[in-house]
């Protein structure tokens, strides 16, 4: 038994160089436009005779169309943003783990996550922000001894 080929824009068999829409038992007199052609040519569905009339005489072979197989999208690095979020914010305890744990992260994603330069921002930031606390202490400690 052979089974419809689904319906869809196949190469016409009357014209190769042309598209014609199968509507799943029959061809049809739909033909794209020929600006509008940017789809890959595909052949006619198997064992379908078109007759003078344009009807098929018997039923054609399942045909699938060519799909593109689907493209994965890097997303960014949540982990990234909160280290650049927590580095503004001056909450270094919080920026300098996550930034690094971010940049590991996108490394080792194999480009399924982004935001390395947002992640390297917030840990350096923290970084910074660190220094600067540290900094602040010993002035400190060095002025109340006086």
């Amino acid at each position: 038994m052979t089974s419809a080929a689904p319906p869809g824009m196949y190469q016409d068999p009357e014209d190769p160089a042309q598209l014609r829409w199968w509507d799943g038992s029959q061809w049809t007199e739909h033909r794209p436009q020929p600006a509008a052609v940017a789809a890959p040519v595909q052949a006619p569905p198997a064992h379908a005779a078109i007759t003078s009339s344009g009807q098929a005489t018997a039923q054609p072979a399942a045909a699938t169309p060519t799909v593109a197989a689907p493209v994965e999208i890097s997303k960014m690095s949540g982990l990234a943003v909160t280290a650049l979020i927590a580095g503004l914010l001056t909450v270094s305890i919080v920026a300098i783990p996550c930034g690094h744990i971010a940049i590991y992260n996108i490394k080792h994603s194999g480009g399924t996550q982004r935001g390395k330069s947002i992640a390297v921002a917030g840990a350096l930031l923290g970084w910074i922000w660190l220094g600067i606390g540290v900094v602040g202490l010993f002035l400190q400690a060095s002025m109340g001894s006086q």
